[in-house]
């Protein structure tokens, strides 16, 4: 049934670029996931190499999208705390928050934390392998 909703809300996928590597990454797409209800949301690690391959990741430029996690839905693109506020919309559960993601100076305080955690990741960056073949 919500998968139902889920596809009448919103007839475009939103696909959420990671650094599949960074542990902390791995476990907040783990908790998004396990509340995407209506199922609209594809997360692809930028370090699969078919994830490379996907055409809505054509035109990012690699070591921003291993720096910032991106929401992307056809040719709109969201990153760092505005790719979160983005996902917001998609979640049930997040809905009560979205109304303070949007008021200063919460949008300033997210930007700022955002930043701080996104450059203080313990894990390194890591540009894929090139495939031999």
């Amino acid at each position: 049934m919500f998968k139902r909703l889920g596809r009448l809300l919103y007839k475009k996928e939103m696909i959420v670029a990671y650094d599949g590597n960074c542990k902390l990454c791995g476990r907040t797409v783990r908790m998004l996931k396990f509340f995407d209800a209506f199922g609209r949301i594809r997360f692809v690690g930028i370090l699969d190499e078919k994830a490379l391959k996907e055409p809505e990741l054509s035109g990012f430029d690699l070591n921003t999208l291993l720096t910032h996690m991106h929401a992307i839905v056809g040719k709109k693109y969201w990153k760092g705390f505005y790719a979160y506020r983005a996902i917001s919309w998609r979640i049930p559960v997040l809905w009560l928050t979205l109304p303070f993601l949007y008021v200063w100076p919460i949008t300033w305080f997210g930007r700022k934390i955002y930043q701080h955690v996104a450059d203080s990741r313990t894990c390194e960056i890591k540009k894929p392998k090139p495939s031999s073949g």
